[in-house]
Order: structure tokens, then C-alpha cells, then sequence
């Protein structure tokens, strides 16, 4: 294949960089949804609900205290 005169492009090297680009671009992939799964699990330790209470835990009275429910 020539792109220029006197200038070849090897097939095989046009093949290894599509090849190349493309398994960059699935890391990538990978790496975003990795962050962002990171992410939503240090969200959900900081922010999310504790489930630990008890059957006996006071929970509705700490709700009845919440400003803005009543």
C-alpha cells in the first residue's frame, strides 16, 4: 500500500495500531469503571445508612427528631 511516492505502509503495522489504539481504549474503559466503582464505596461508607440497629433500637424516635419530618 503507498500512501505517498516513495513512502510504504507496512499492512501488518496498520493492523498492530488499530490493535494497539483499541486495547487502549478498553483499559481505559476499565480503569474509569474501576474508579468509579472505587468511588461509590467510599460514598456509600461515608454516606450511606447504617443497618446495624437492633430490633429493639430506638430508631423511629431518632426519626421523629429529624428536622423538616413533622
Amino acid at each position: 500500500m503507498r500512501v505517498f511516492p516513495g513512502f510504504r505502509v507496512d499492512q501488518e503495522y496498520c493492523l498492530n495500531v488499530k490493535y494497539q489504539q483499541k486495547k487502549e481504549k478498553h483499559m481505559l474503559t476499565l480503569y474509569l469503571l474501576f474508579i468509579a466503582l472505587l468511588a461509590l464505596g467510599i460514598t456509600a461508607c461515608r454516606w450511606g445508612a447504617n443497618s446495624s440497629d437492633g430490633i429493639n433500637s430506638p430508631e423511629w424516635q431518632r426519626r421523629q427528631d429529624w428536622p423538616g419530618f413533622h
